[in-house]
């Protein structure tokens, strides 16, 4: 996979020709390139879905393994003495709750737990539209025949081509809105848990 792939930038558009004799072999590089596009969105949106089920996951664990820890903290301090003093000081308990809050606060900045699923959908969307896309491709060209498409056939399928292009399009930009209201969402509960821990009067 080239490193466009990385980040869905658009792959470089084809060369095509469409004088006699030169359409079949243009529309046959036009459906391999918006089929790779949709192919590449479509195992970005597998990676970024992997990516945020694991990252979702190791900060949950922590947090829970965090969380869990403080609270066997107190008892255990109450075992573990020496000379009437716990071995163990409470406030630990105190610093491991709080960076459970933190890991759990990392997970929603980053986005990890929510991101996987809608990077799973939209790479199901996306294939979705590339099957129908693809088998009314075969379609046209079983009414073909084999036959050099004349221009009326080829203007047909470059009007599919450009239908389907746009829609995967829609697709990636619907679910980077939502990734980006999603965000600001996030920011601005932080900023407000933020501000709601000041001292009174320290707020601008």
């Amino acid at each position: 996979m080239d490193g466009s792939a990385r980040d869905l930038a658009p792959a470089p558009f084809p060369s095509l020709a469409w004088e006699d004799g030169a359409r079949a072999k243009s529309l046959e590089l036009l459906f391999r390139h918006v089929t790779g596009e949709a192919e590449r969105a479509i195992a970005w949106y597998w990676r970024a879905r992997r990516r945020g089920q694991r990252g979702g996951r190791a900060l949950r664990l922590a947090a829970i393994l965090s969380a869990g820890a403080a609270g066997m903290l107190p008892l255990l301090a109450e075992v573990l003495e020496r000379d009437g003093h716990p071995l163990l000081d409470p406030l630990w308990g105190a610093l491991l709750l709080a960076g459970a809050g933190l890991l759990v606060l990392l997970d929603r900045f980053w986005g990890f737990t929510r991101s996987w699923v809608r990077s799973a959908l939209a790479a199901q969307e996306v294939a979705a539209a590339l099957d129908v896309f693809r088998i009314d491709w075969e379609a046209a060209r079983l009414t073909g025949d084999g036959a050099e498409p004349d221009v009326e056939t080829t203007q047909a399928a470059l009007e599919r081509c450009r239908r389907f292009l746009l829609e995967v399009r829609a697709i990636v930009r619907r679910e980077t809105h939502a990734w980006a209201a999603d965000f600001e969402r996030t920011l601005a509960q932080i900023d407000t848990s933020a501000r709601s821990r000041l001292p009174p009067g320290t707020e601008r």
